[in-house]
């Protein structure tokens, strides 16, 4: 008998692969959306709401590791994000009240844990950089202990999260909920596996 579990995964894996549904030859490609994603972030670096950043990885080069649908490519996380950064590396000042600051325990699959939580002060929140303040839409990942939870934001309150969850910024352009799937499956799981260090 096959495991729910297993059952998850084979059909994440086929999903991930285009294969489940019909491809429709005339969809827009992959292409011509990441061409509207670069021109949103250079948009957002005239602004001067994104700085500039080098491309961290070519997956161009790199042999794909399945084929894909006609119009679908394989790219890098940082090519669909507008940003991709952790929480604050300082220690941050506990309080007993104030924003919530969350840690791995409060990241669990399924969503964010609110309940014992840890706080930390109005003017130390206020100070971090906009990119390192999760904000409704944005995915957490997790990058130490349970390592590889990705999680939507789905609420709108302010907290931020200690350094050891990822805030990933996906562009407009994106699915976020289709991202979540491709974050939470093998495939993902084993890359991050492979250049996790400690």
């Amino acid at each position: 008998a096959v495991s729910p579990a297993d059952m998850r995964r084979s059909i994440l894996a086929l999903a991930l692969q285009g294969v489940l549904v019909h491809q429709d030859p005339n969809d827009e490609p992959a292409r011509m959306l990441l061409e509207r994603i670069h021109s949103e972030k250079a948009q957002m670096v005239r602004n001067g709401t994104l700085k500039r950043v080098e491309e961290l990885v070519d997956v161009k080069e790199a042999t794909p590791p399945f084929g894909l649908p006609d119009g679908w490519e394989f790219v890098a996380l940082s090519e669909i994000c507008t940003s991709i950064t952790d929480g604050d590396h300082l220690p941050p000042p506990k309080t007993e009240s104030g924003v919530p600051f969350l840690v791995i325990g409060n990241v669990r699959w399924g969503g964010i844990d609110f309940s014992d939580i840890r706080y930390v002060s109005e003017e130390y929140f206020a100070k971090l950089d906009r990119i390192r303040k999760p904000r409704k839409g944005d995915i957490l990942y997790t990058l130490v202990g349970s390592f590889g939870i990705p999680v939507l934001v789905n609420v709108a309150r302010p907290f931020c999260v200690q350094r050891h969850i990822g805030i990933l910024r996906p562009s407009s352009e994106v699915s976020v909920d289709f991202l979540v799937y491709v974050l939470a499956s093998d495939f993902v799981l084993e890359q991050s596996s492979a250049i996790a260090t400690g």
